[in-house]
């Protein structure tokens, strides 16, 4: 990618949940959006064009060819502190340690697609 990610720090209050802002920002864009929240800052990264999909897509292909099946795409992801939600992300691909089990589907479900 070429462009910088567009950043705007949030000041929540605490009983916000960024969840919550993140599918907001998302319906009141013009285009479609894949934003982030990542310690207390929000994130709209550049859309990915071609060759940056590309590049995702062999990546994965290559680490489960090379072994690793839980190699994946497009899904996303929450990191919790103990004071709370800490990031929300959609990583490009990623390599779980474990396939995702009912108590994290269920979780998955009720917070909007994203996984802990």
């Amino acid at each position: 990618m070429t462009a910088d990610p567009i950043t705007e720090p949030m000041n929540m209050p605490q009983n916000q949940d960024p969840n919550d802002l993140l599918i907001a920002s998302e319906k009141a864009a013009d285009a479609p959006i894949r934003a982030e929240y990542v310690e207390g800052t929000m994130i709209v990264p550049p859309q990915p064009d071609d060759h940056h999909n590309d590049a995702a897509a062999e990546s994965c292909f290559q680490l489960r060819s090379a072994g690793f099946p839980l190699a994946g795409l497009g899904s996303g992801y929450r990191v919790a502190g103990p004071e709370g939600t800490r990031s929300l992300i959609v990583p490009d691909f990623c390599v779980r340690r474990r396939k995702p089990t009912e108590p994290d589907e269920a979780y998955r479900r009720a917070h909007r697609g994203r996984l802990r």
